[in-house]
């Protein structure tokens, strides 16, 4: 247990080092929309304990990760505010190494649970995300830790295991709505106990110490909003396939369906390193691991439902026969991401256990291969650009397909609406499924036949090569952003005014899109709630409203420069600080 102990600290300690080095390439997130949203509620927690966004209560966000990060406003200067916000992000995201190991440790030797928790401590979900405002950095530690105490559960008869199951998995669902997984995941369990003519009273508890937990935040968008949360009320996961049929033809609802459930498969299949899922279905007599995979197989079909059933909502995501449909909507790959270390653990087993046997296997091993390459042949999850944040782990690819339509870039491209859609070379098309299935057949046919540390130090290579990439992209991106005039004037005003807290007011006639090289607009009025570049660099109260609404307002920012009031300072694409009083 000593021994243990010692391990998870100075692994820890070391993962942090290493990430507070990578976080100070990077000067800004580039995340623009939600990170903005759980930025100013952790500001609004910080300073009048509540959460909101423009000076509105906000619905969308769950509050847990907010009210984390809002320690980081002890600093008053935006950019010690962010610095601070990477250093908590940093070490939330580090704590998955503490379920991986104990998950580990259930199945595996102590030298072999070290190694594999190696892995997944490496993996890029844990390093891409730690200079992004989101709440990926505290989710996926917590649906791991949910998913290690409620196997724990089933296997053992601990009262303890309970509370904790239930505890972890409450705070996932205050984290974000993805935690309605693991609750789903219980009540199939549930279910599957009943026609064993079981009824597991644990599962129950864990669910209602869960919802007792969730509770409060609950009943206070009840009270505010006489509402649930907008992602139980249909906008996004739990309702957003109500209406597909009902607007055309079936063929307009199994199509996308199935298409996206192929992506996202595909993807799932890639990010977990393709060499561990051709081990997920050996057969096993070890009851407890054979309870743990069916645990995670719940788990992995519910996530890949849901992310499913994010693309079937609304007018902007149906399908018409006149569009070249595989190309609609884009992979989002923190959806499914916290699912690769349950895919880690369970084919790490097999690889050490059943590497010959499997190698034997050859009609199984064909039957795996063939389905691997139809899954990743699907050129869906190129159509779009896979980078961060969505797509940490497939950031490589989308490195690959930039190379690609740069080379052969021609008008000859495929879209599906070049208003929302970037342009796909046919190039990419082709090349790109070649090469993910040349890889497949290398890894399944000569890859897998190498010594088990051979394999290792090529995984451990393989993982350290994509988060220097996925740094170097980041930074990258977060420095070109960081030098653009809408930034740039926002730092000018976070240093004009670093003495006090002051109201600013942007004008809300001045919205649109808004990129590295178009920045005109002052903010985005998007689906969820508005946000600005600017906001991101002001420890202030901002509010988005018309100019004329002057109370109590010490700076307006505006495109106008009519407004009557003293200008202290032009950007360079035109945009005009006013000093009101």
């Amino acid at each position: 247990m000593k021994k243990s102990l010692k391990f998870l600290l100075v692994f820890y300690v070391i993962l942090i080092l290493a990430k507070i080095l990578l976080v100070t390439l990077i000067p800004m997130s580039t995340a623009f929309s939600d990170d903005y949203q759980y930025l100013k509620m952790g500001r609004s927690f910080f300073f009048d304990h509540k959460f909101n966004v423009h000076g509105i209560d906000n619905i969308q966000f769950s509050p847990l990760y907010p009210i984390l990060i809002s320690i980081s406003y002890i600093f008053k200067d935006s950019i010690y505010v962010y610095f601070a916000i990477k250093i908590v992000n940093l070490l939330l995201s580090s704590l998955i190494i503490i379920p991986a190991y104990l998950l580990a440790k259930e199945f595996l030797s102590e030298k072999n649970s070290r190694i594999l928790t190696f892995i997944i401590a490496l993996l890029p979900t844990g390093f891409s995300y730690n200079s992004y405002i989101l709440t990926e950095n505290l989710f996926y530690p917590l649906f791991l830790f949910s998913i290690y105490f409620i196997y724990r559960c089933l296997i053992y008869d601990k009262k303890f295991d309970i509370i904790l199951a239930g505890l972890f998995t409450g705070l996932a669902l205050l984290t974000r709505i993805h935690g309605i997984i693991i609750l789903a995941t219980l009540g199939i369990l549930f279910v599957l106990d009943l026609f064993r003519k079981k009824i597991n009273y644990k599962l129950i508890l864990i669910s209602l110490i869960a919802v007792v937990l969730y509770s409060p935040w609950l009943i206070r968008n009840l009270i505010i909003f006489n509402s649930l949360p907008n992602t139980y009320s249909g906008n996004l996961y739990a309702l957003e396939a109500s209406n597909i049929v009902s607007r055309g033809s079936i063929f307009y609802s199994i199509y996308p369906f199935i298409a996206w459930l192929i992506t996202y498969s595909g993807a799932l299949f890639l990010s977990s390193l393709v060499i561990f899922p051709l081990f997920l279905f050996y057969k096993s007599k070890d009851n407890k691991l054979n309870k743990f995979r069916l645990l995670s197989f719940i788990s992995i079909i519910v996530t890949l439902l849901i992310a499913v059933n994010h693309h079937l909502r609304g007018e902007k995501y149906f399908y018409k026969l006149s569009d070249w449909i595989f190309f609609s909507g884009k992979l989002i790959g923190r959806y499914i991401d916290f699912l690769i270390p349950l895919i880690l653990i369970i084919g790490f087993i097999g690889l050490i256990n059943y590497k010959n046997n499997l190698n034997k296997d050859n009609k199984k091993l064909l039957n795996i291969s063939i389905l691997s390459i139809v899954i990743i042949s699907s050129v869906h999850f190129i159509s779009r650009s896979l980078f961060l944040p969505n797509n940490p782990s497939l950031t490589w690819i989308g490195i690959i397909k930039q190379i690609i339509d740069y080379i052969f870039y021609s008008k000859n491209l495929f879209y599906v609406d070049n208003s929302v859609m970037p342009m796909v070379s046919l190039a990419s098309l082709i090349i790109i499924p070649l090469l993910l299935t040349l890889i497949i057949i290398f890894i399944t046919k000569f890859f897998i036949k190498l010594r088990l540390s051979k394999i290792l130090i090529l995984i451990i290579l393989f993982l350290l090569s994509i988060n220097l990439i996925n740094v170097g992209v980041s930074s990258y991106n977060a420095k070109t952003w960081y030098e653009t005039p809408q930034v740039q004037l926002s730092l000018w005003l976070n240093n004009y005014d670093k003495d006090k807290i002051s109201n600013i007011l942007i004008d809300q006639r001045d919205f649109g899109d808004l990129k590295k090289d178009n920045q005109k607009m002052l903010y985005v009025n998007a689906e969820k709630s508005k946000y600005t570049i600017i906001g991101h660099w002001l420890n202030d109260n901002i509010f988005i409203d018309d100019v004329n609404k002057l109370k109590n307002i010490d700076y307006i920012i505006s495109r106008d420069k009519n407004l009557g009031f003293n200008i202290i300072k032009k950007s360079e694409n035109g945009i005009y600080i006013y000093k009101v009083k």
